[in-house]
């Protein structure tokens, strides 16, 4: 069993130092103990007040996402636009903090799209949801639940294990009690997340809200729960979209009911090396993967001997193969420091792919806003949705480029340049032409539309054309390129090279109204001029002559790369090459042909009609 990092030790947890007096055996003595920290919190949704929570102060954005999810109030977290804790952080212990801290430490506030909200008509007043005891509504469970998917097994003997597992990741309980617990695990039995509270909804939902605001699938996850399983858990899990959920305790009669009628498998008594499973046992099965048989009154005990024996002989095999590992670590450990091998040891990070293509996306997002996302974006909700994206966008983006400033510096030696602070200006400057960034692309998008008579709206241009997505990405690295930022730009076109075939260089200049169509093939070299309203056919090559090796450090520099002047239409399959070579403007150049020299103004380039030869069967 993997243990789950835990994001706070106890001292960081809020709770509150106090003296009692413990009586042992006849005999008393006063010692200092720690009680758990109680507090309200007010979830607020699109203005309106619809609970007051009492929680042990921590995971506020989850237990408020988990909650409002789970008890129907919003469909789904794709539908939460923004989330906001307005806390200044958690108290410590023995703080003497103003009413005024407190209570705004105790309030969340979410922004959800209209069609999401689903505010409770039969009454407009504050719920307030104790620690203790669950929100339940018996006049709302007529209300129409999901039914469970299908699909989802676990091993029965696994999930016996999960009732130690919650325990040993529990801080707050061991220390000062008073806490239930609830935590995510997977079908191997690792833990996704677990969340301690006074109340047992509370850590249901803190997990649960983890989970949606990441957006982590929950059907093949199994809830385990320290506190018993009401009709409120069951209806949680349900909404979550769980398939097995686990208590240390009990279930009450109507959390089975309701977990057989909606195929939840309910789990009671998790306790060493017995539990009972009262609904769906067909989704636990043994390691031979046949269903786990159940004793009287649906009881599962494992205890076959023969299996463990088994696992016990693969594990001696396995270790075999893992006594190689080492040897095989320490050559990868020398290769490092051979020349003529490659390996960033240091340090210091370097630029991320994966980060960089997040970037990439999230530019898309504001540069196209409504169209890469699954919620709705309109004039309500329009500054939110810029707020959110734009400063997501600066903190990952500022991010990468200081990544690659440092690496530069240390790469080369070079004296400081203060990179964090420059990779943020940098970062600034970029936002600050997106608007105009966007003007450009708009003339992009209609040159596509104009050029090809396939194409049956903007929208499909945008949302489904590999051209457009090539010339977007080169258009946001052609602009960091010549704010001379190292790495991010190169990284990004090859990016999009990678994804549609179409390799342009960020070093490239290519004027307004630019179109690709199909775009396979396409390469554009870093020295490329190109002039408004220009139309490229797949597998067309902008590229440079070849030259001896010992030219091509003089050449970095040099203009390689051809110019192609404004309305000129190159087909597919053309290759021009050359950096004196000029594409006059009107120009049209046919498939296929080869140019390595300049081209007047107006005139047509083609290659001879080809004599073709049929040949058919003799009569």
């Amino acid at each position: 069993m993997q243990n789950l990092e835990r994001e706070n030790s106890f001292d960081q947890i809020p709770n509150l130092p106090w003296k009692i007096r413990r009586v042992r055996s006849g005999e008393s003595e006063v010692m200092d103990e720690h009680v758990v920290l109680e507090e309200p919190m007010e979830i607020v949704v699109n203005g309106k007040s619809i609970a007051l929570l009492m929680r042990m102060p921590g995971q506020e954005k989850e237990l408020a996402a988990g909650f409002c999810i789970t008890e129907g109030y919003v469909r789904n977290a794709q539908d939460i636009l923004l989330i906001h804790h307005c806390g200044l952080g958690l108290p410590t212990a023995g703080e003497d903090e103003s009413e005024e801290t407190g209570s705004s430490r105790n309030r969340v506030e979410l922004s959800v799209a209209p069609e999401g909200f689903k505010t409770r008509e039969a009454s407009d007043s504050v719920r307030l949801i104790r620690s203790g005891c669950g929100a339940a509504d018996v006049s709302t469970m007529s209300d129409a639940l999901p039914f469970v998917s299908e699909g989802f097994s676990v091993d029965a003997s696994l999930l016996l294990g999960l009732g130690k597992a919650l325990r040993d990741l529990q801080v707050v309980y061991p220390k000062a009690g008073g806490t239930h617990a609830a935590a995510l695990f997977n079908a191997c039995g690792h833990p996704i997340h677990m969340a301690e509270d006074i109340g047992r909804h509370n850590a249901v939902d803190k997990v649960l809200g983890y989970c949606l605001l990441r957006k982590i699938p929950l059907n093949d996850k199994i809830l385990v729960t320290s506190g018993r399983a009401s009709y409120e858990m069951v209806t949680k899990a349900v909404r979550a979209g769980l398939s097995v959920i686990a208590t240390l305790s009990a279930p009450t009669s109507l959390a089975v009911q309701i977990a057989q009628d909606r195929g939840l498998t309910l789990i009671g008594y998790l306790r060493g090396s017995r539990m009972n499973v009262y609904t769906h046992a067909e989704r636990l099965r043994e390691q031979d993967g046949k269903s786990a048989k159940l004793e009287k009154n649906g009881e599962v005990v494992m205890e076959d001997a023969a299996r463990v024996d088994q696992c016990k002989a693969e594990v001696v095999a396995s270790e075999r193969y893992r006594e190689e590992i080492p040897a095989i670590v320490n050559e990868l450990v020398s290769s490092c420091d051979r020349e003529d091998c490659f390996a960033h040891i240091s340090p210091e990070p370097i630029p991320s792919r994966e980060a960089t293509i997040d970037v990439i996306e999230r530019a898309r997002r504001i540069l196209y806003p409504g169209y890469f996302i699954s919620t709705r974006v309109d004039d309500v909700n329009l500054g939110y949705y810029f707020g959110q994206e734009a400063t997501a966008f600066f903190e990952a983006l500022s991010e990468q480029i200081t990544l690659a400033v440092r690496h530069e510096c240390l790469r080369y030696n070079r004296p400081c340049t203060f990179c964090e602070e420059r990779g943020q200006a940098a970062a600034v400057a970029f936002m600050r032409r997106i608007a105009a960034l966007r003007t450009l692309l708009g003339k992009d998008v209609r040159a596509a539309f104009q050029g090809d008579p396939a194409a049956k709206s903007y929208d499909e241009i945008i949302f489904s054309y590999p051209g457009l997505f090539a010339i977007t990405v080169y258009r946001v690295a052609h602009r960091l390129f010549e704010q001379g930022v190292p790495l991010l730009p190169r990284m990004m076109t090859e990016h999009a090279h990678s994804l549609t075939g179409i390799d342009i260089h960020p070093g490239a200049h290519i004027g307004e109204s630019f179109f690709i169509d199909h775009g396979t093939g396409v390469v554009i070299g870093e020295t490329t001029e190109i002039g408004n309203r220009v139309r490229i056919y797949q597998g067309v090559t902008l590229g440079a002559l070849s030259v001896p090796r010992e030219e091509v450090e003089e050449l970095r520099t040099r203009k390689r790369h051809p110019t192609i002047e404004d309305d000129v239409i190159i087909y597919s399959g053309a290759t021009i090459l050359g950096g004196n070579t000029v594409i006059g403007a009107r120009s049209v150049i046919g498939g296929n042909v080869w140019i390595t020299g300049s081209v007047s103004p107006d005139t047509h380039v083609y290659l001879k009609k080809p004599e073709l030869v049929f040949k058919g069967k003799a009569g």
